[in-house]
């Protein structure tokens, strides 16, 4: 029998509620909806990009993010750490090394653009020592940490590896492939979209108070810390449009293509020009089969069509009903030729160059397929594994 003065106890919380419904829940708000959609139209996605993908895109990465929040705040206490540092974040990633090596390069690049605003030259002389350690360093926490860990030198090889990324090389040419027909306003948005990022000053405050909304806790990160994690929620929504986009690519293959793999994963953003439709029909020509009539070698010129006398296909009984009168033929003419002017007009206003961009962007439903994929065990003993659909937290697109 329970006591008039006592409370009932809460209810459970579940610990792993997958984000990946479609819609938002109560306690997350749409935070970065409109930059998510020039980001998703930076990588890939068409100029107007869905919201409802924007809004389930940025609930995927902030569940992301404060999956990898909670690892490194682990990391950080086995390291008796006060802040969250730089150095959690590397641990974690040390099994990716071609995201680690990515991650490496943009720490690089910072240093590099903070000693350009700087006046400081990176090239090491006698006199520019302590400028030289200042310039790099991102790059001095980077390398001694890692020097910590990496008993094989794999780790370490990494900041001289200068081989092409492929995720870069094929996002390059994706970007290629869409600004070929692009007008210079198009292009312009483009280009505008592309340089969209977490990063940037006016927006650093508003994406850690983003970053620590769901956080259990009272984590600390630091401000290295706080450019890795902008960074990976960048390249988190890279990822899930690279992957959205194959899923799309899947879905509009034919089968009897088998050249369908090795096509660059694209959409349409742009409405073709009369080049391109040309191109299209041509295509389509090409696919028709044969006509079965003999096919005369000569080019001989169409001949010069004659007027029929019955412009409208009627009958003899028809036509002479139509003028007759009282006999409601005249209503059957002009309501013909009504369809006819009609037709005419649905014709001549229909123009071939308009596309439903909305067709063509990328989907929820692709982006729930996507991440389907990429959280699902791939393997022979796949059917023997303990844990064969893993929670979205246990799989990390960023590290």
């Amino acid at each position: 029998m329970e006591h008039a003065g006592m409370e009932s106890p809460p209810a459970r919380v579940r610990k792993h509620d997958s984000p990946h419904q479609g819609t938002l829940s109560k306690s997350h708000e749409a935070w970065f909806a409109t930059e998510i959609q020039q980001m998703m139209h930076g990588f890939g996605d068409c100029r107007k990009p869905l919201l409802q993908s924007a809004e389930l895109i940025e609930s995927i990465v902030h569940e992301q993010m404060v999956a990898l929040l909670v690892q490194a705040s682990e990391v950080n206490a086995m390291r008796n750490g006060r802040y969250l540092g730089l150095e959690d974040l590397l641990f974690i990633m040390r099994k990716s090394k071609s995201k680690l090596r990515r991650l490496i390069r943009y720490l690089e690049l910072k240093d590099l653009k903070a000693a350009a605003l700087k006046g400081t030259s990176i090239d090491e002389d006698e006199n520019g020592e302590q400028e030289l350690k200042a310039a790099r360093k991102r790059r001095k926490v980077c390398y001694d940490f890692l020097s910590t860990i990496d008993q094989t030198g794999e780790l370490l090889a990494l900041f001289d590896d200068e081989s092409p990324d492929e995720v870069k090389v094929e996002r390059a040419l994706r970007a290629e492939l869409q600004t070929r027909h692009m007008d210079p306003n198009q292009y312009m948005q483009y280009c505008e979209a592309r340089q969209v990022s977490f990063s940037q000053k006016y927006k650093s405050q508003k994406f850690k108070d983003w970053l620590l909304s769901g956080v259990p806790g009272n984590l600390k990160p630091n401000p290295l810390a706080l450019e890795a994690l902008a960074y990976l929620a960048y390249e988190c929504i890279a990822q899930i449009v690279d992957l959205a986009l194959l899923v799309k690519r899947d879905k509009q293959a034919e089968v009897d293509n088998p050249f369908n793999q090795l096509m660059p994963s694209s959409v349409l953003n742009y409405d073709p020009t009369p080049l391109m439709l040309q191109l299209h029909s041509a295509a389509l020509a090409l696919k028709s089969p044969p006509s079965t009539g003999p096919v005369s070698p000569s080019a001989t010129p169409p001949s010069t069509p004659s007027t029929p006398s019955n412009p409208l296909g009627l009958s003899g009984s028809t036509i002479g009903t139509v003028g007759t009168p009282g006999s409601g033929g005249s209503s059957t003419v002009s309501n013909i030729q009504t369809k006819s002017r009609s037709k005419k007009r649905n014709k001549s206003g229909s123009s071939p160059s308009v596309v439903d961009v909305s067709s063509q962007a990328i989907q929820p439903a692709d982006i729930r397929e996507a991440l389907r994929r990429y959280g699902q065990a791939i393997g022979v003993f796949n059917t023997f594994s303990k844990n064969r659909h893993p929670s979205p937290r246990d799989v990390l697109l960023c590290c």
